[in-house]
């Protein structure tokens, strides 16, 4: 993909230099003015190469008629035409990307860590967890026998010595 991506820049840009930038060298901006010229004399050499009669040049918001007569299909389908690519859905997609490798990532790491714990502790991570959550949450009704309490105040005592 980088090969090609390298390509594709340097015939957009039409700079033939971008292709001699070493690989995992960033690769420059593509000029605006460039990038539009170049797209509009690709579109028109394909105007120009291809018959009429073998060309659609169509835009989405056309929806499905005139693609359906292009490709001589008898029954269009009666649906709206689908927007995958609005915003929503792209800033969704993009999300998606970061969120789900993250969360494979953390789970992974979580697991290893519940096996390490467990195999050093002899006890599960949720339920020594659970165990401790409910000691510090009897701390606030019983405050004298809380062992969360004991702590922090035997900290307390430490620093003021």
């Amino acid at each position: 993909l980088s090969s090609y991506l390298r390509w594709l820049f340097a015939i957009v840009n039409k700079d033939e230099n971008i292709l001699s930038i070493p690989l995992g060298q960033p690769i420059p901006n593509p000029d605006k003015f460039n990038a539009i010229q170049s797209y509009e004399e690709h579109n028109r050499r394909v105007r120009e190469v291809i018959p009429t009669e073998r060309l659609l040049e169509y835009d989405v918001k056309q929806g499905w008629e005139p693609l359906c007569d292009f490709l001589q299909v008898d029954k269009c389908p009666d649906e709206a035409f689908p927007k995958t690519n609005s915003a929503l859905s792209l800033k969704a997609q993009t999300i998606s990307c970061v969120l789900i490798p993250l969360a494979i990532v953390l789970f992974l790491l979580f697991t290893a860590f519940a096996f390490g714990f467990e195999r050093l502790t002899g006890k599960k991570v949720l339920a020594w967890f659970d165990y401790k959550w409910k000691q510090c949450r009897l701390s606030v009704i019983h405050p004298t026998s809380s062992p969360c309490l004991k702590k922090k105040s035997s900290l307390k005592n430490q620093k003021v010595r």
